[in-house]
C-alpha cells in the first residue's frame, strides 16, 4: 500500500489550535514587555539629559536649566543657558536674557503612549526615604514652582523629582538631589504599590 503524502485536516486542526493557544498566551507578556521598554527609554533619555545639562554647566561655567512646562495636553523641555549671570529664571527665560539651547523636545512622539504623568486610580507612595502619598498626582513635575531643574557651575543642582507613566500601570521617576547632584532612576510596582530602585 502507498502512503501519500501531507497532513490530515485533524493534524493541521490540532496545529493551529495549539497556536493559536500560544499567541494567546504571549502576546500580552510581548505588549506588558513593549510598554515596560517605552516607559524606561523615556526615564534614561532624562535622565541623560540631566547628566548633560550638568556636565555642560560645570564645562561652560554657566548655569543650565532644563525647563518643563505644559503646552495644549503635552509636556515638552527644553534646555536654557544663563544668559546675566544671576541663574536660571523663568522671567530670564520669558524675557529672553536665558538663551535656549536646546528644544522644545517631547517623550510622546518618540514614546507612544508614554508622557509625564502619575498613575491615577489609588494613592502612589512617595519614593523612598520620604513616607507617605504623592500630593497633587496632577503634577508629575515636582522641581518647585519653577518646574525648572537647575545645575550650577560650581556642580550642584536643584532637588526634586519627575515622574513618567504609560498612564495604565508602568511608571518610572528621576530623582535629583540637589547638593550632591545625585541622579536616581525609580521603578514602581504596581501590584505593590511600591518603588524599587
Amino acid at each position: 500500500m502507498k502512503r501519500e503524502n501531507g497532513n490530515s485536516l485533524t493534524e493541521i486542526v490540532c496545529v493551529l489550535a495549539i497556536g493559536g493557544m500560544i499567541a494567546s498566551v504571549s502576546v500580552p507578556h510581548v505588549a506588558g514587555m513593549v510598554g515596560k521598554a517605552k516607559v524606561r527609554g523615556a526615564i534614561r533619555e532624562i535622565a541623560a539629559v540631566f547628566r548633560e545639562a550638568r556636565w555642560h554647566a560645570v564645562s561652560k561655567g554657566k548655569s543650565i536649566g532644563v525647563q518643563f512646562k505644559k503646552e495644549q495636553d503635552l509636556y515638552l523641555y527644553r534646555i536654557y543657558e544663563d544668559g546675566n549671570n544671576n541663574g536660571i529664571r523663568t522671567a530670564d527665560i520669558n524675557s529672553g536674557k536665558d538663551i535656549l539651547i536646546n528644544g522644545p523636545y517631547q517623550i510622546k512622539s518618540r514614546y507612544g503612549n508614554v508622557d509625564f504623568s502619575i498613575l491615577k486610580g489609588k494613592p502612589i507612595r512617595k519614593i523612598p526615604p520620604e513616607t507617605g502619598f504623592i500630593e497633587n498626582p496632577d503634577d508629575p513635575i515636582k522641581l518647585g514652582k519653577s518646574d525648572i531643574a537647575s545645575f550650577s557651575p560650581t556642580g550642584d543642582s536643584s532637588s526634586g523629582t519627575v515622574y513618567i507613566s504609560d498612564e495604565k500601570d508602568r511608571m518610572m521617576a528621576v530623582v535629583l538631589f540637589g547638593p550632591t547632584v545625585r541622579i536616581r532612576v525609580w521603578e514602581y510596582v504596581y501590584e505593590e504599590n511600591r518603588w524599587r530602585m
